[in-house]
């Protein structure tokens, strides 16, 4: 999706690269699905190539695993996943909470409690 995407805007890899902040080959990497942006350079491809809403969001559920999902899924307080995530993250060697913010909408903090009550 990202090469269609890149393409589709007459750009070459080293200018993705420049713009997002990373080496040419890391976008490579990204492109050929052998690594995964982390979730700040997915916002900054999502704005820079202009990918549509519906994409954006299958971008995000690849940057998440199914642990952090499952974890931004669940009835927990914000600050109990937060926890749950940072600890994953450990031992996964992940920015889990990252990749969580991503995929969290801004009105869950009201309907969901911060849990900082």
């Amino acid at each position: 999706m990202l090469r269609k995407a890149r393409l589709a805007k007459g750009l070459q890899q080293h200018d993705i690269a420049r713009q997002v902040g990373v080496s040419q080959p890391k976008v490579s990497e990204w492109e050929r699905g052998v690594k995964t942006p982390e979730s700040h350079h997915v916002r900054k491809l999502i704005e820079l190539l202009e990918i549509p809403v519906g994409d954006y969001f299958d971008m995000l559920t690849q940057v998440a695993d199914p642990v952090e999902r499952a974890i931004a899924k669940s009835e927990l307080s914000r600050s109990e996943q937060d926890v749950l995530l940072t600890l994953y993250s450990h031992f996964a060697g992940r920015p889990s909470l990252d990749n969580v913010q991503m995929l969290r909408l801004p009105s869950e903090d009201a309907s969901r409690g911060t849990g900082t009550d």
